[in-house]
């Protein structure tokens, strides 16, 4: 539960966890609760916010041990006008925002960064950074880090509609709607400057697609005959030749398989 101190900080703008409430539709209640017209939720017993809580700090290690960079960690930016960032880290030289989350096994780092992409910008947006760091536990047994890019199309109707939703608050005038902006899919979120593909209607990558298939079975017997030819060579014998192939032995006991050069007649 947020103490009295701790709700009256948060009324005082809005914050990049705001964002992400507001454009996945909640702006209402975002509204009411800055208001004061309704209580915020109690996350107390929240089980993956308590677990996001808690793993948070060894989150960080590992992204300070990946980055080879030191982290200050709990940070509070200035609040421009209205806008809000608490943000759970930023590196110490160069002031990158680190965003730290903990969610179940089985997701993917596209499906987290698509979930949470208007806070990511919104923290961009704020620090004015081209990019930040996002790390992510998964389950208990994976843990990685991405870059996330600044979009500053996506930035810009954010920015409009935190402005319209701020000033209904201030007011008192009850949002009817919001033209948020679309968060863009998952495969076209870039994470670590690289985005994902479809190549289906590209006639090249149809017409290798299908040579791959039908040349498969041939590279997995080719592996297979390989193999079995390696398998002939005794322990004895640093080299085994015929028919216009050739095994060799190197000192640490790996054998190679090439073809005999031909020589000209």
């Amino acid at each position: 539960m947020l103490t009295i101190k701790e709700r009256n900080e948060r009324n005082k703008g809005l914050g990049g966890s705001d964002s992400n409430r507001i454009m996945r539709g909640d702006w209402l209640d975002v509204y009411k609760e800055k208001r004061g017209e309704a209580e915020p939720a109690n996350l107390d017993h929240m089980l993956n916010v308590q677990i996001g809580i808690a793993t948070e700090s060894v989150n960080l290690d590992f992204l300070e041990r990946e980055l080879g960079e030191s982290l200050i960690r709990d940070v509070t930016v200035d609040t421009d006008n209205y806008i809000m960032s608490h943000l759970d880290g930023m590196t110490a030289d160069t002031k990158v925002p680190v965003e730290a989350k903990h969610t179940y096994e089985g997701n993917t780092m596209e499906a987290v960064a698509e979930t949470n992409y208007p806070q990511l910008q919104h923290y961009m947006m704020h620090t004015g950074k081209t990019y930040m760091h996002l790390a992510v536990i998964f389950g208990n047994r994976r843990w990685e880090q991405v870059v996330i890019d600044a979009d500053y199309t996506y930035q810009q109707k954010l920015e409009k509609v935190l402005a319209y939703l701020w000033d209904c608050i201030q007011t008192g005038t009850t949002p009817i709607s919001l033209d948020l902006p679309i968060t863009p899919p998952k495969e076209d979120i870039k994470l670590n400057g690289m985005v994902k593909k479809d190549m289906s209607d590209t006639r090249e990558w149809i017409d290798l697609a299908k040579e791959f298939y039908n040349y498969k079975p041939m590279a997995k017997h080719f592996d297979e005959c390989k193999k079995a030819i390696k398998d002939l060579v005794s322990d004895d014998c640093r080299e085994a030749r015929g028919n216009g192939v050739v095994v060799t032995r190197n000192k640490k006991n790996i054998l190679t398989i090439k073809e005999e050069k031909k020589t000209d007649e």
